[in-house]
């Protein structure tokens, strides 16, 4: 049917007979703003003006604008303030839109009790065939919810809305723009590619309907529910029937319980995915920028450590001086070793890195560790000491991944032992393999941060004994590669009595 002059429609008017005068013509744009208005607009008892938009007056209009280049379409049923009324949507070839709207409100009240009596009628065990004018308008009645779809996937509610909806799902009827289904009914994430597939069939005799499920949208509250799809005129459609829980079989119940927990964990599936995904970025972020920042700082630590060994300039300052450029330098180390720390730690998580093995003689890897360490314990005055190891005893790893393990852990002993406390690095080989301890007298730790420590997680820093400042990322840099070398660790420590790692080579 191709309406293409005002004259044609008002044709359109006249057939129709009795009903022409409870009948309005709206002639609009494109985008439903309204141009000219023909009947008796009273009778709606709206204001109709011109330059007004049609969606102000009927607002599930708004997903029809801007109008597509159709011919004719036919809405179903609606509830208007007081009137049901029946629309219908002409395009013409070029900008104008005619809405014609008529009321049925009579022929509604004359049926209303015929359609009350056949209660009888069950949505889900209707014929697959069948064939009736508006099968639409009213399914309320019947506790079911209907939404159309739109071009953009989403489903705005028609006709009239069950008792059960307004209750429990007061979002799914009032959005305007439409909704997303899955968002109020998870289950029907499920259903919707087989809808989408029926839809695309334009079958206008038949029906496609889901399987139950259970939905609980309040406490102690369970309701049963079974999904359909149907096309009408080109339009799609997608109703929600309530269930009567009587006659739902124990076996379906079960049934449905076992598909929402493999849904449940498809969407866990998806959401681990992308957490990794997020994950790969934020340590791909860390490892550039720590990269970036660790020759810069580097300079400026050389810089202070330069002006500190300058009697000259030294000798220029005053004691507020001194004691400043001394604080700059130590704050600076630290930042410096906390940015290496990170830096190494985010490219372990990303596993930018290879084993570089190498065999060497344990005394000397033990007596480089040493070193490294004797500034921090000196100035703490804690004694560091080492067993004798053999000199042939050797081993095989990654010299300086490993030497940042014992540097770690001795770097952890010290900020956790007191002045005047021990801290030993031992090496002994028992039972064919060879195992690393290093033990201090310090603090000790709790039982829940023991069980914890190698969690994989960065934790919170804890001041050391003299107020040592930490990154939090020791441990975890440690735990990344004693695993890479096919090595474990394990801990052994009691509060007030001190800390022993240990790592054995397996």
């Amino acid at each position: 049917m191709s309406l293409q002059k005002p004259e044609t429609i008002q044709e359109v008017l006249l057939a129709r007979g009795p009903m022409a005068d409870r009948s309005l013509l709206i002639k609009t744009s494109s985008e439903g703003i309204i141009q000219q208005v023909f009947g008796n607009p009273g009778h709606f008892s709206a204001t109709w003006e011109p330059g007004k938009n049609v969606s102000d007056i009927f607002p599930f209009l708004v997903t029809f604008f801007p109008a597509a280049p159709l011919e004719m379409l036919e809405l179903p049923r609606m509830i208007w303030e007081e009137f049901y009324l029946d629309f219908l949507i002409f395009r013409e070839s070029g900008e104008a839109t005619w809405i014609l709207i008529t009321d049925v409100t009579a022929e509604v009240d004359e049926i209303k009790e015929k359609i009350q009596k056949n209660n009888d009628f069950v949505l889900s065990s209707a014929p697959r065939q069948f064939s009736f004018e508006n099968p639409f308008g009213n399914l309320h009645l019947f506790d079911v919810l209907s939404f159309i779809k739109t071009n953009e996937n989403k489903f705005v509610p028609v006709g009239g809305i069950p008792a059960w909806a307004e209750k429990y799902y007061p979002e799914a009827i009032s959005v305007r723009n439409g909704l997303e289904i899955g968002n109020v009914f998870p289950y029907l994430e499920v259903f919707l590619p087989e809808a989408e597939v029926f839809w695309e069939t334009a079958d206008d005799t038949r029906m496609e309907d889901s399987d139950m499920w259970i939905e609980n949208p309040a406490d102690d509250v369970e309701l049963h529910f079974r999904a359909f799809a149907a096309n009408r005129n080109g339009n799609h459609f997608l109703f929600i029937r309530l269930l009567d829980q009587n006659d739902i079989p124990v076996s379906q119940q079960t049934l449905q319980k076992a598909r929402e927990h493999q849904l449940l964990y498809e969407k866990l599936q998806k959401a681990e995915k992308e957490l990794k995904q997020l994950l790969q970025y934020k340590d791909k972020f860390v490892s550039i920028v720590s990269h970036d920042l660790r020759s810069p700082m580097a300079s400026v630590v050389s810089i202070a450590e330069m002006f500190l060994t300058d009697d000259e300039l030294l000798a220029c300052m005053n004691d507020f001086n001194r004691e400043m450029l001394h604080s700059m330098k130590d704050e600076l180390t630290r930042l410096l070793e906390y940015n290496n720390r990170l830096y190494h730690w985010a490219n372990l998580e990303l596993g930018n890195f290879k084993l570089d093995k190498e065999k060497i003689k344990v005394r000397k890897l033990v007596d480089s560790a040493i070193q490294t360490a004797q500034p921090k314990t000196e100035a703490k005055n804690i004694r560091l000491t080492s067993s004798v190891i053999p000199e042939d005893l050797e081993t095989e790893v990654d010299v300086s991944l490993f030497l940042q393990v014992l540097n770690n852990l001795i770097g952890n002993a010290v900020k956790f032992t007191p002045e005047g406390g021990t801290i030993s690095l031992d090496v002994k080989k028992e039972n064919g393999k060879i195992r690393y301890y290093v033990s201090d007298t310090g603090v000790g730790m709790p039982e829940k941060i023991k069980k914890s420590i190698f969690s994989g997680v960065p934790g919170e820093s804890t001041l050391g004994t003299s107020g040592e400042k930490g990154s939090g990322l020791g441990l975890d840099i440690v735990k990344k590669i004693v695993d890479a070398h096919g090595f474990s660790i394990e801990v052994q420590s009691e509060e007030g009595k001190g800390t022993t790692f240990i790592i054995t080579e397996n």
